[in-house]
């Protein structure tokens, strides 16, 4: 399966791009960029929106498909572009082995939304929600992940909180609590 390092990178996009991935979020964004057509350029351009499907592949793999599924893409009045996926997609590892399929809901132009990710044989394996707030004066997109224990929504692992800025960057750092089977460890040498 995959790597819990490979999960704790998941959503630096998390909706502020809502998409998961192992790869870093300016990676992505580059990625998105780069398989855009002349005409979706001149659309956006334009200022249209563009929903369109989206493929990227291993970088030592070209051939091997890597991330897949619909991209709702909108042109921002700075000139940039916001990326959103939405619908179903699906990872793959380097042999062509499907790793997991994702549900990615988009509630308007903000980047608020939720998703869930499942294993292959569809048990859930995290679910996630981004909303943007208002902190300190700043407008902050919060992303709120939560692991689930083999595929029980009783049972966390974690749950996690991000913060980002408008242009993406980690506004703070992370916060987690943990959740062993009620057990709520404390990270090493920590007091209570």
């Amino acid at each position: 399966m995959f790597s819990k390092k490979c999960f704790r990178a998941l959503l630096p996009l998390a909706v502020g791009g809502l998409v998961a991935s192992c790869v870093p979020q300016a990676f992505e964004q580059a990625d998105y960029r780069k398989h855009l057509t002349a005409a979706e350029k001149q659309k956006l351009a334009a200022g249209q929106v563009v929903d369109k499907l989206h493929a990227s592949y291993w970088v030592r793999q070209p051939a091997q498909l890597y991330w897949r599924g619909p991209l709702h893409v909108q042109p921002l009045p700075t000139g940039k572009l916001r990326f959103n996926p939405v619908g179903h997609w699906e990872q793959y590892d380097e042999k062509g082995g499907l790793l997991v399929r994702a549900d990615y809901t988009l509630f308007g132009a903000n980047s608020a939304g939720y998703g869930r990710m499942y294993y292959p044989a569809g048990k859930l394996l995290m679910s996630f929600q981004s909303a943007p707030i208002l902190l300190n004066g700043d407008s902050v997109l919060v992303v709120r992940l939560v692991e689930f224990r083999n595929g029980n929504e009783q049972d966390t692992v974690f749950v996690e909180h991000r913060y980002f800025d408008k242009a993406g960057r980690q506004w703070r750092p992370a916060t987690r609590s943990l959740d062993w089977a009620g057990q709520r460890p404390l990270p090493t040498g920590r007091k209570q």
